[in-house]
């Protein structure tokens, strides 16, 4: 799902000079080293955010944002034409992108490392946008005409090389060294068995309080440690209980793992937890509740028990959040709730009794070495899913809360009425280290591109600073002040502009008059941006880049976390090296060859034939996901099966886009142009992509992807908008034979 174009650079082919280093020496290395960091930011940054206990919201937001340097590439592409040779920019951003990747292993285990490691990955993406710039451009004047039509299907093999490395390879090793740092696997079997007379169903007396004995060796090393359970097997009467009792020992449970540190937070005394009445005739269970708990463990301060109505704190002292910002209070907020009343849950009547439930105590054997932390993912295995996991989905054991145990809770569906069983997993791996050494290892490999192009990139007379037509210093800050103008401008504009290009007349509108007006517009490096808006039908063209992903854009950024979340969270639960499995071999191959196909069947045809089938192409294959969803089918296979649906559709449609963009950009400066369309291209991926983990932590996995399906409307009306030769693309000499 993330194959880029690559940008066209803006200087025209000159011949190049004579050197002993032939292209098969650097070409190949070159656009490996193109498509690297690109996947290294938008994809793999997913992955790593997941696996590091990141929420959808804030990984969706975060790494889109990361697409802004792509967005905003051909703005600058001229400045990097101006100063030094390409080479000289592709070895520096080389070596500045090795380096960002070194910096990415060493603070990912780190306590800061969502704001260092993206400040690392937005070093790399403006890193690699300008290498993009540079190594396409030393392209067309490296190699002449002849050997630039050979060698552009070993570039492009190249750079799906470096997809299938850093979506399949990558996420294998990932995987692997987080298993080979973890803890031995720990498997509960629990069973819902028939209630007998004089069953006793569980109360506050099963929450863990006691210190865990350490049985590792004093100053153990991780490998000596031990995730214990205090039961290998669960049984849980098939007897249904007041619902106001069970949710109060949940809420013990989950205030009592909190107050122990397990959630990141800091840990508090030993106490027991705070009862929640849930205001409801039922209340005085919390209080028999709480009273229980002080009797099991008389040292601790008593338990508050909250009123009804009342929110219960653990600690009176604990700091008041602060007030919720002008955006929570008047957009997001406001649109949540309306956008969960619409496709959110149906609001269901509590019921008076509820599933009975059972305590799973989990101890670590000792403390983690210094500056370690053991991260436990606890979840359905294999079974009956009617017994479902509560609480403990994902836990963390430190230096100052290992001797504490763990309360996970599993319930039985309130509606089950026969015995039944489910197997849940606990596995543990110092994901951090495991993802700190994958990053060494990437950087490792660039570097060694580094080096190799250093020597093996030639030094064609023809890569010298372009200087000539632009107007000198003078025209440099003329461009400058140029563009900030037109951003803001463009900022203004770009909405009802999208918006003309759906539904006003067929013209070509106001917009080049607009930008034409702007401060040093016609300077020799401004004019190539002014032109553009200039083009006739410019609205629609802007209309049909920014839409014709819309969906894409969403799905691209939660299709890695649905596949590795837990079952309770409506995820797949796979690992990290079944994701490479699927992304990085099935994925790729299948993306290869719809984009081979899309091409063969564009030249073959024209574009006017087969465009609305690559819209449907691209859009309806995101059904599988919905599938994989609802269904939620136990074989690895149905999933290998879904992603290659869909990226096969992907790989078919986005050949139209690919076409659509190079008509667009048709004309005298065919080469900015292209490069300006591209730009936009980056900025449909990143808007739609921003608020998708937002939308999906509203409604769920199911219901985004209906929602997914919902947004593919917006392709489907630019493709039937924009007026494009149906003959474009078709092969010169059948073209005018027809």
């Amino acid at each position: 799902m993330a194959d880029p174009s690559p940008s066209v650079p803006p200087a025209p082919p000159t011949p190049p000079a004579t050197d002993w280093r032939k292209p098969w020496t650097w070409v190949p290395s070159l656009y490996f080293a193109e498509g690297m960091p690109y996947m290294v930011v938008a994809v793999l940054s997913v992955l790593l955010y997941k696996r590091l206990g990141l929420s959808n919201t804030d990984i969706a937001l975060y790494t889109s944002w990361l697409y802004l340097p792509w967005v905003i590439k051909p703005f600058w592409a001229p400045l990097v034409e101006m100063v030094r040779t390409k080479r000289f920019w592709i070895i520096a951003m080389q070596v500045l992108i090795g380096g960002g990747f070194a910096a990415v292993a060493l603070t990912i285990p780190t306590s800061g490392f969502v704001q260092a490691t993206l400040a690392f990955f937005w070093l790399l993406a403006f890193s690699s946008a300008t290498h993009d710039i540079a190594a396409d451009g030393f392209y067309m004047l490296a190699l002449d005409e002849h050997d630039q039509a050979w060698w552009v299907g070993w570039r492009s093999t190249a750079y799906r090389a470096a997809i299938f490395a850093v979506q399949g390879a990558v996420p294998l090793l990932a995987g692997s060294l987080e298993a080979s740092t973890g803890l031995e696997p720990v498997t509960v079997q629990v069973s819902a068995t028939a209630a007998t007379a004089g069953t006793e169903v569980i109360g506050a007396e099963a929450l863990p309080f006691g210190a865990t004995e350490q049985t590792a060796p004093e100053g153990a090393t991780r490998d000596d440690l031990a995730l214990v359970v205090d039961a290998s097997a669960i049984e849980i009467p098939l007897a249904t209980r007041a619902t106001d009792e069970v949710t109060a020992l949940i809420d013990s449970a989950r205030a009592l793992n909190e107050s122990n540190g397990f959630y990141g937070g800091p840990v508090a005394p030993r106490a027991p937890p705070v009862l929640a009445d849930s205001a409801s005739a039922e209340g005085e269970a919390s209080a028999a509740l709480a009273d229980s708990l002080a009797a099991d463990n008389p040292a601790a301060p008593a338990p508050t028990v909250a009123e009804p109505g009342e929110d219960a704190a653990l600690d009176a002292t604990e700091p008041v959040e602060d007030e919720a910002s002008w955006w929570t209070r008047n957009v997001s907020g406001p649109l949540g709730e309306a956008i969960t009343a619409l496709f959110g849950d149906e609001e269901v009547v509590t019921a008076e009794t509820a599933g009975n439930v059972a305590i799973v105590p989990f101890r670590l054997s000792g403390p983690p070495p210094a500056d370690e932390e053991v991260a436990v993912t606890f979840g359905f295995d294999d079974g009956n899913e009617s017994l479902k996991l509560i609480e403990g989905e994902r836990f963390v054991f430190t230096a100052d809360n290992w001797d504490r145990p763990y309360a996970a809770v599993v319930q039985v569906d309130r509606n089950l009425d026969e015995p039944t069983a489910a197997t849940f997993r606990a596995t543990s791996g110092n994901i951090p280290l495991a993802w700190s050494i994958t990053f060494f290892v990437i950087a490792g490999v660039f570097l060694a591109l580094t080096a190799w192009h250093f020597f093996s990139l030639p030094q064609p007379a023809a890569d010298v600073p372009r200087t000539e037509g632009t107007g000198g210093a003078s025209g440099v800050l003329q461009y400058l002040v140029f563009l900030l103008c037109f951003v803001a401008l463009l900022a203004v504009l770009l909405v009802p502009m999208m918006i003309a290009g759906l539904v006003a007349p067929r013209t070509t509108g106001p917009w080049g008059r607009m930008f034409r007006a702007l401060p040093f517009s016609g300077s020799p490096l401004a004019n190539a941006i002014t032109t553009f808006f200039e083009k006739p039908e410019i609205g629609i063209a802007v209309a049909f880049v920014l839409l014709y992903r819309f969906a894409e854009g969403q799905v691209v950024k939660l299709v890695i976390p649905f596949l590795v979340d837990s079952v309770e969270a409506g995820g797949l639960a796979l690992t990290t090296g079944q994701v490479g499995i699927a992304y990085g071999t099935v994925g790729v191959f299948c993306l290869t060859v719809g984009g081979i196909l899309g091409g063969l069947l564009i030249a073959r045809d024209g574009i006017g034939k087969w465009l609305l089938p690559m819209v449907v192409a691209i859009n309806l294959p995101n059904a599988a996901y919905l599938l994989l969803a609802l269904f939620r089918p136990e074989g690895f296979l149905w999933v290998n099966v879904a992603i290659a649906v869909e990226q096969f559709g992907y790989g078919f449609g986005f050949a139209a886009f690919l076409m659509v963009l190079i008509y667009i950009a048709r004309g005298e400066q065919k080469t900015a142009h292209y490069a300006i369309a591209t730009g936009f291209m980056a900025l449909g991926m990143m808007i739609p992509g921003m608020f998708s983990g937002w939308l999906e932590d509203l409604i769920g996995y199911d219901k985004f992807f209906v929602w997914v399906l919902i947004a593919t409307i917006p392709s489907f009306l630019v493709a039937l908008r924009i007026k494009i030769d149906p003959t474009f693309g078709k092969k010169e000499e059948e073209a005018s034979a027809a």
